[in-house]
Order: structure tokens, then sequence, then C-alpha cells
């Protein structure tokens, strides 16, 4: 439904938006885990389902020169937990599904969504307060599914 007022002021919403972005911070170990799976030739993708204005922080912080491919669902037209969006990395990383892991925060769009696409998963659960036995804390644990 389009507004026919001209009168909104959309300011307070892009300075939100924009507190936001900068308030956005690297975890300590990120990028030693990076570095760590590395030395390891392990192949590195990133699948985000961020909105335009929110992928600023990760070029900020160049991880993607740190990482092999990365997609963002509001430029693949699909998102997680879309089978679709994960066999698009996995061919792009030329790995087979099979034999890639999934990191991530939601059981929903990240762990079951690459499990139902064939992808091994294990959730990162920093508050450690999901019943899930495939979890890590930090993501330097993440070697030990490796």
């Amino acid at each position: 439904i389009a507004s026919t007022r001209r009168d909104i002021d959309i300011s307070k919403f892009k300075l939100e938006v924009e507190n936001e972005i900068n308030s956005v911070r690297l975890y300590d170990e990120t990028l030693k885990t990076i570095d760590m799976l590395r030395q390891r030739d392990m192949k590195i993708g990133l699948i985000s389902n961020l909105a335009t204005p929110y992928k600023k922080p990760f070029f900020d912080f160049g991880l993607d020169k740190l990482v092999d491919e990365y997609l963002f669902s509001c430029e693949v037209g699909c998102k997680k937990p879309e089978e679709k969006i994960f066999r698009i990395m996995s061919n792009r990383l030329e790995v087979p599904l099979s034999e890639t892991i999934m990191i991530g925060d939601s059981l929903s769009s990240d762990f079951h969504g690459a499990i139902n696409s064939g992808m091994n998963a294990v959730i990162l659960d920093r508050k450690n307060d999901q019943d899930i036995t495939l979890k890590i804390k930090t993501l330097d644990e993440v070697v030990r599914y490796i």
C-alpha cells in the first residue's frame, strides 16, 4: 500500500539504522578462526539474510577479502532456510553439500536449513541456552567438528 503523504520524516529511521550499523563489532575470535581455517586449506563461505543497508560492516571489516564466497539473500532472490541458497553456496565453493558445514546462530534458518539442504551444521549458541548437541559457544570451537 503506497502512502500518499509527502510529509513523512524518515530521518529518525535513517539515524537508527546508521547507529545500529555503527555499533556492529567483530567477535574477538572471528579473525583468528578464519585464519585457523585458512591454515587447514578450508574454503570459507558466508550466507546472510541481511538487508542491503546492513551489509556495510561486512565490507568495512574487510571480511569480503577473507572469505572465498559470500551470498546476501537480498542479492540472490532467496534466503535461509531455503535449500536454494545453500545449493548456490555449495556450487560457488565447488564443494558438495555433504562436505560442507554451516555454522550459524539461528536454529531454524542456519541449522535446520542447512541440514534439510544436505549440509552438516553446528549451531553457534553463545548463551548456551539451546537444547541441541551439535553446538559451539565461540567460533574457535568449530575445529572439533572439522
